[in-house]
């Protein structure tokens, strides 16, 4: 899909979640200054309860420090629905998602954001994050834990 797509950006929305439907305008200003990476806020929705997840904000610096003030803060780091990420970014550094296997994303994330040239974390929350009990991530089946470990 990232190989196909047309656009200058790309983003990330699981099946089950949905984006609020001003995500992109608010965010319109920093993909209008180029900006390789920017990161947005979610809320975990489960059943009637909305808990907001804090991040933490900061105006535009390159990958490393930015790295360095999201590590051991931000709690999803590592999630790839939380970012606008410029295509040109994915294709100079030719970094991918693994194929054919659960938690595909699971470390990529890190090194995109340590590679990237400009990266801006924002106050917006824009991702909302569904919580279903049967979902891989919750479900306490142990032949899916074992895949999750794998």
């Amino acid at each position: 899909g990232i190989e196909k797509s047309k656009g200058r950006y790309i983003m990330f929305i699981d099946v089950d979640d949905y984006i609020e439907k001003d995500l992109l305008n608010k965010l319109e200003k920093y993909m209008n200054k180029e900006i390789e990476l920017i990161k947005y806020k979610m809320k975990i929705i489960e059943k009637n309860n909305i808990q907001k997840v804090p991040s933490p904000e900061f105006d535009v610096t390159d990958g490393q420090d930015g790295f360095n003030k999201l590590c051991f803060k931000d709690k999803y780091l590592d999630s790839p629905c939380l970012y606008v990420i410029k295509k040109e970014l994915l294709k100079r550094t030719n970094l991918k998602f693994s194929e054919n296997m659960y938690h595909e994303d699971f470390g990529l994330i890190p090194q995109i954001i340590v590679n990237s040239k400009t990266i801006v974390s924002t106050d917006i929350y824009g991702y909302n994050y569904i919580q279903t009990q049967n979902s891989i991530m919750r479900d306490n089946n142990y032949s899916k834990e074992l895949k999750k470990v794998i």
